[in-house]
């Protein structure tokens, strides 16, 4: 689904969007083979039947409870992770700025993902916006750590590495109105993609190691 024309190439949220002419309530790109659209029940360990989103049981209190509150959804997530470390001046202005951003989380065999995306900034985390069906969101359920790689779209030279955890994610409207600023950031006009019923969600990522030239005294 696309979420950035900064230039004439189409780097995405999650891998190119479908079509015209397919239906994207079952495209499924390329790029991403975790986009999953299975929805259903299923039979939680205590019995109890639990909703199937995104092939995986959205368990009552988990980052998968699509139901959960915003700010309570996903908050454990890094439960042991350290405080991390303040985001710099540098990385703070490319985060801000109309910049892409590669975002590397870990498939369950431990091999990278990297995906080219949009990227926020609130001043103390990075902000990426994706949907909870897809690979990414299921990688840092599994595994919080993340890397964003933030490149400038005017020097080649102006960048900075953010290794961190996710610390929680946010959901519902927040999430929403947030994909729409980043898209009038990018695009000058709100977010044109269908959103599905699983919503946006928003990773917060903490920093827990920044690289950058400043940093690195080049």
């Amino acid at each position: 689904m696309t979420d950035n024309e900064t230039t004439g190439a189409t780097p995405s949220d999650e891998g190119p969007g479908p079509s015209p002419r397919q239906d994207p309530g079952t495209f499924q790109p390329a790029e991403d083979p975790g986009y999953l659209i299975q929805t259903g029940e299923a039979v939680g360990e205590d019995g109890s039947v639990v909703p199937v989103i995104g092939g995986l049981p959205a368990a009552p209190g988990s980052a998968w409870d699509i139901g959960a509150s915003a700010d309570d959804r996903g908050a454990e997530l890094a439960a042991g992770q350290g405080a991390g470390v303040p985001l710099d001046e540098d990385t703070v202005r490319l985060a801000k700025g109309k910049n892409l951003a590669t975002v590397v989380t870990l498939m369950p065999g431990g091999q990278p993902q990297a995906l080219l995306t949009w990227v926020d900034t609130d001043g103390e985390h990075i902000l990426v916006n994706t949907e909870p069906t897809r690979q990414r969101y299921r990688n840092v359920i599994r595994d919080p750590r993340i890397t964003v790689l933030i490149h400038s779209a005017d020097n080649p030279w102006d960048w900075s590495e953010v290794r961190g955890h996710v610390a929680q994610t946010v959901g519902g409207g927040d999430a929403r109105r947030h994909i729409d600023e980043l898209s009038r950031k990018y695009t000058g006009q709100d977010y044109q993609r269908p959103v599905g019923p699983e919503g946006r969600v928003i990773l917060k990522v903490v920093p827990d190691k920044i690289n950058n030239p400043r940093l690195l005294g080049r």
